[in-house]
């Protein structure tokens, strides 16, 4: 069984954003999660006086009394447009879960009984909290790969429990962080009749073959990142190409005037 845990991410891909142990049965292993995905390109944009350039803040205001302080502010539950309940810091804190620094896994599920669906968009690496425990993270590595199954259960994450899965690539554990299902919308009606004659669906895979090419991720990329950065490149060249317009000396010009 391979104790040797490849590609752990190091403090230049970022710190650990979570830390305590995974619980796969019988198996505790500690374990520090660090993000998988990065912030697109496009996020640092913000808003300026276009007249100065100058960034716009953003202000808390109240419509009734003005800008207010950070003391002032509190929160509510919206019912309406028109009528909101207001909670407490004490209520507040009452509605956070116990504090807890484990995920626990409930059930091992076939990848297809996942619904993809429900996948949040925000991805985690699993890594070793420390090179001692490399063999029991390698454990589960395998396990998981060999089982090619989704473990799912419960972890909490920024004071919030959420639903979770974790999977293996053979080489590393991810983890999914999945919505509720009540939190998913009914599905739209399709009642379609599937009964298609076997030899359209022959014909149809048939036409597919040419897409079963040789695949790399890295042939897909953030398109309007890369855009943007061309366009952030274009303009920092010409703003350094253009000449510099020298100054005229000040003392020069009134030497000039005081002999003329």
């Amino acid at each position: 069984m391979p104790t040797v845990v490849r590609d752990r991410p190091t403090t230049a891909g970022g710190r650990a954003s979570w830390s305590g142990q995974l619980e796969l049965g019988p198996l505790k292993v500690p374990i520090k999660a660090y993000p998988a995905l990065v912030t697109p390109t496009n996020g640092p944009l913000h808003q300026i006086h276009i007249t100065c350039g100058r960034r716009i803040s953003q202000r808390r205001v109240c419509p009734d009394h003005g800008e207010l302080a950070s003391e002032e502010i509190g929160k509510a539950f919206e019912l309406s447009a028109e009528e909101s309940v207001p909670l407490s810091a004490e209520e507040l804190a009452s509605l956070s879960p116990e504090e807890d620094s484990s995920i626990r896994i409930e059930h091992l599920l076939p990848f297809e009984k996942v619904d993809i669906s429900l996948l949040s968009g925000r991805t985690m690496f699993l890594a070793p909290a420390q090179p001692a425990v490399d063999s029991l993270y390698a454990r589960a590595v395998v396990v998981l790969g060999r089982l090619r199954n989704w473990a799912v259960g419960r972890m909490i994450l920024s004071d919030t429990r959420r639903l979770v899965a974790v999977g293996s690539d053979g080489a590393r554990l991810l983890l999914f962080v999945l919505h509720w299902p009540e939190h998913r919308r009914a599905y739209p009606a399709a009642d379609v009749d599937t009964s298609i004659p076997a030899a359209d669906i022959r014909n149809l895979e048939k036409s597919l073959t040419p897409l079963f090419k040789s695949f790399a991720w890295d042939e897909y990329g953030d398109e309007g990142s890369q855009r943007l950065n061309r366009l952030i490149s274009a303009k920092l060249s010409a703003r350094s190409a253009k000449p510099v317009k020298p100054q005229r000396s000040r003392v020069g010009s009134s030497r000039s005037r005081v002999a003329a």
